[in-house]
């Protein structure tokens, strides 16, 4: 389990990433196509306008430039075991963009959300911008002691990544659904069930009843 891991950007002509991964002694590098800031730019406008979809097609954009390839691989062999700390260093202008939002391809989660802390180094960080909310899906009636400490957890690394996060209560199908309609991009569903149900405190329900698409991600 690495202490750390270090992710170093930069450009490599005008339209390419040059990315950079070093953890547990070892380093990987990948050179991937360079997204394009005027893209960046109106899935950001979109989001501050409300449009959850745009706030997904942000996550995955910067997670493909930041965990794609050799570099991501290492870093996911070095999370392994727990969570991190990821150390970034972004030059070019790159430091602007909201890294902090990347969402792994390889596993569909955004490690900021799952307890990964991300710490900018050598640079300014991501200028300011509203970035998607993010719905708990917690029965209390199972355990009130662990979703106390879910929600406290959750809102600690909402605020360090700057997301907002908001729990479905009562954990009912009414709760969840408003939560999505309010805006929610992510949903973290603690209770999950071999058949891909989900407990609630009402009754379990499907992905389907609960209005959980391909546009919402989960966290």
């Amino acid at each position: 389990m690495a202490d750390a891991i270090l992710f170093s950007l930069s450009r490599r002509g005008t339209d390419e990433l040059h990315v950079r991964c070093d953890a547990d002694g070892r380093s990987a590098e990948a050179t991937h196509a360079l997204p394009e800031g005027t893209v960046i730019a109106d899935l950001r406008f979109q989001i501050r306008d409300g449009n959850p979809s745009a706030g997904r097609a942000l996550c995955e954009l910067l997670g493909a430039a930041l965990f794609g390839g050799a570099p991501g691989t290492l870093a996911r062999a070095a999370m392994t075991d727990g969570p991190q700390l990821i150390c970034l260093e972004a030059a070019d202008g790159l430091a602007h963009w909201p890294w902090e939002m990347a969402l792994d391809p390889a596993t569909g989660r955004c490690p900021v959300f799952e307890g990964v802390a991300m710490v900018r180094i050598g640079g300014p960080g991501a200028a300011p911008t509203h970035v998607p909310k993010a719905g708990v899906i917690v029965s209390p009636s199972r355990d009130r002691a662990r979703a106390d400490a879910l929600d406290a957890l959750t809102h600690n690394l909402g605020r360090k990544g700057g997301i907002s996060v908001a729990r479905a209560t009562p954990a009912s199908v009414d709760s969840v659904r408003d939560l999505i309609s309010d805006g929610a991009a992510f949903v973290h569903l603690d209770s999950p069930t071999p058949d891909g149900r989900v407990v609630l405190d009402d009754a379990p329900a499907t992905m389907q009843e609960l209005g959980l698409n391909a546009k919402i991600g989960r966290a």
